[in-house]
């Protein structure tokens, strides 16, 4: 089931479905990612969506709206419920939510589960970021 938005009040269950995730580097970047995105929330410039199983989420993703263009990023989905459809419908849903015209995903790596759904669902790239770091 669709939720819209994630309620405050499973926050707290979404920073632990973050925690089992693989997908960030580090335990400090998972801490500031999901932090900055969960204030975005609560300042009205982002929402949250999640699929929720026995009342817990375990997709959920971001979107932020602005004119007739959405983002979506960082699709989570708990490692034990990954294979499951899960993040597909996650993202088709949303699409069926938002209003807008036009709707990008910002996924920075190429070859993933994420990106591989994304092609499967109409998504294609359009460009590619690159990051110089100097040492």
């Amino acid at each position: 089931r669709l939720v819209e938005p994630v309620p405050e009040t499973m926050w707290g269950q979404l920073k632990a479905m973050a925690s089992a995730s693989d997908d960030f580097a580090d335990d400090g970047l998972r801490t500031w990612f999901l932090e900055g995105r969960l204030e975005m929330v609560r300042s009205g410039r982002a929402q949250i969506w999640g699929v929720l199983v026995e009342g817990s989420p375990v997709a959920a993703c971001f979107s932020f709206t602005s004119g007739a263009l959405s983002r979506l990023d960082q699709l989570l989905v708990h490692p034990d419920f990954r294979r499951r459809g899960l993040g597909s419908a996650a993202i088709a849903g949303i699409r069926d939510r938002l209003s807008t015209s036009e709707m990008i995903v910002m996924e920075p790596q190429t070859g993933n589960w994420r990106s591989q759904m994304y092609r499967r669902l109409g998504f294609g790239p359009v460009g590619v970021t690159v990051t110089v770091v100097e040492r």
